[in-house]
């Protein structure tokens, strides 16, 4: 009976092999286990071992190749600097031949792109009015690329979209020309998910990134804070990432007394989607020195996971241990950053990254863990989708109204 089951196993494999190879012929499809397109081939580092933890379950890891990936926060969140840096890694880390940054705010910061040590002469710079116009740019960004690449098939570039807010649809402009006021929202709205859409093959083909920056917003009003924030752009600005983090920060004053300039800031980041290996609704902070950048405590978002998995020891209030390296007991303070803090951390880190990769995988879902991840996406259902379905229907373009 085996032996039969395995002969008519092999007829079908047969039969499936020859449909595939008529398919291939037709479409160009390729077998999904050998597709370059289904894999991430490499994350960009964001410099910052905390949040690419979040990202893509590994310290080492960061922003994931070829896909679309989105920060949205409120003003001074590091949304910027953080895709800067990102920019600087793949560059120096990555071998990326350029960084393409299409602007719609009119904030180009030259400053802060020479302060993490960009070669600026590998940086274009692309600005965009009305998101239409961005559609275009940004499908000739990816054609180019993909043009470049017959000659130099290793080539790659990071996109940058700074940023969703700054856009607004060619009606609004021509409306503005004529002394009218026109409610484009869900005009707008639509627009944002079709460019978003048109860009996300086009980036995984050509294995370029888009980052996209976008404005953050809050309910001021609501009685209970949603942890899901408000994002401008729609459904897509959700659907067609592959990765979104939110972030949110609090200022800190220096240790002296009479210190009353603010000298870092603490960064609170939350994805609320992710489509690498690490599951969703991941949160941790880290530490931006306005002197020092992200290196001043390198660690500080990494000690309570590592806490959990038992690598460091708390067997007192305000006292840690490491046994890795010895049996002294140390401060919070050595273990964030700091020469000292990396050799500690150097006879570990290794494991606690394999370590905290399993614990954060989907695979490693529990029961438990699967009902609170739920219970997280039916907020952001809810919250964004559900309650939106008008947006799913064509879109007709608002009448003009003559301001009085």
């Amino acid at each position: 009976m085996a032996k039969k089951v395995k002969e008519e196993n092999k007829e079908v494999k047969k039969s499936v092999a020859s449909f595939f190879s008529a398919l291939k012929k037709e479409t160009g499809a390729e077998a999904f286990n050998k597709s370059k397109l289904t894999k991430v081939d490499h994350y960009v580092d964001t410099g910052c071992y905390a949040l690419n933890r979040i990202c893509s379950g590994s310290i080492y890891g960061g922003l994931p190749s070829g896909a679309v990936s989105l920060f949205s926060g409120e003003s001074a969140t590091s949304k910027t600097l953080s895709t800067f840096i990102a920019a600087k890694n793949a560059i120096d880390k990555n071998g990326y031949g350029a960084i393409i940054y299409v602007d719609s705010e009119g904030g180009a910061n030259r400053g802060m792109l020479e302060s993490v040590g960009i070669d600026m002469d590998l940086v274009q710079y692309v600005p965009v009015a009305t998101v239409e116009e961005a559609t275009v740019r940004l499908i000739n960004i990816y054609k180019t690329i993909a043009s470049y690449q017959e000659q130099d098939p290793n080539f790659k570039a990071m996109v940058i979209l700074d940023s969703l807010g700054g856009l607004v649809s060619e009606k609004v402009l021509l409306d503005a020309d004529k002394d009218k006021s026109v409610a484009d929202m869900g005009a707008t709205q639509k627009r944002i998910g079709s460019m978003l859409r048109a860009v996300t093959i086009p980036a995984k083909k050509t294995n370029s990134m888009l980052v996209i920056l976008a404005q953050q917003y809050a309910d001021p009003n609501a009685m209970f804070a949603s942890k899901i924030q408000n994002i401008r752009g729609g459904k897509s600005v959700y659907y067609q990432p592959s990765l979104i983090v939110q972030l949110a920060r609090k200022l800190e004053k220096g240790e002296g007394k009479e210190d009353n300039f603010y000298e870092s800031s603490v960064i609170r980041a939350f994805t609320i989607k992710t489509r690498n290996d690490v599951r969703p609704f991941l949160e941790t902070e880290y530490i931006i020195d306005f002197k020092h950048g992200l290196k001043t405590k390198e660690f500080y978002g990494l000690i309570a996971p590592a806490i959990q998995l038992g690598f460091i020891k708390n067997p007192k209030q305000g006292w840690y241990q490491v046994p890795s390296y010895s049996d002294k007991l140390m401060r919070l303070a050595d273990l964030e950053g700091g020469a000292e803090a990396k050799k500690i951390w150097d006879t570990f880190i290794q494991d606690f990254d394999k370590a905290s990769k399993e614990q954060i995988s989907y695979k490693s879902l529990s029961e438990e863990d699967s009902s609170e991840i739920n219970e997280m996406k039916a907020e952001l259902n809810k919250k964004f989708f559900l309650n939106t379905e008008a947006l799913d229907e064509p879109v007709e373009e608002t009448e003009s109204v003559d301001e009085e």
